[in-house]
């Protein structure tokens, strides 16, 4: 969810104060498992949903090597709604334009698949020898 630390400390609600570190960390572990991996970013309109944040994402993409991205846009209920507004939740057209794009950016990840009732979007690392099921993609 979080390109940077300010935006890390600012989007998510963590219990430890070194918890972008603790992220890092993480993200080095995840990279060496043998299994599916996935990395989620919702995105907030406004606040972590930028070009100019592209560059940030790449770097917490190479460090965690995740075969598949999902990218989601942020929806307006439960508690999110203490911390957010209704006008920061991304359209489907907004999570789609933003996907495509970062693909495009990212160069080693194509645009694979969609759910755009739920406002989601898929990338796959183009070498992940891992597959998408494309029956429930609209």
């Amino acid at each position: 969810d979080s390109p940077t630390e300010e935006i890390f400390k600012k989007v998510n609600l963590s219990l430890n104060k070194n918890g972008w570190k603790r992220l890092h960390a993480s993200l080095e572990i995840f990279s060496r498992l043998n299994t599916r991996r996935l990395f989620r970013f919702t995105l907030i309109k406004g606040v972590n949903d930028l070009e100019s944040q592209f560059e940030d994402y790449k770097k917490l993409i190479e460090l965690g090597k995740p075969d598949f991205l999902e990218l989601k846009g942020f929806v307006y209920i439960g508690m999110a709604r203490k911390r957010h507004t209704k006008e920061q939740s991304p359209t489907y057209l907004d999570v789609e334009e933003f996907a495509n794009k970062f693909a495009k950016y990212l160069g080693n990840y194509e645009y694979v698949s969609s759910a755009p009732n739920s406002l989601i979007c898929l990338l796959k690392r183009k070498d992940s020898k891992y597959q998408v099921s494309l029956e429930h993609s609209a």
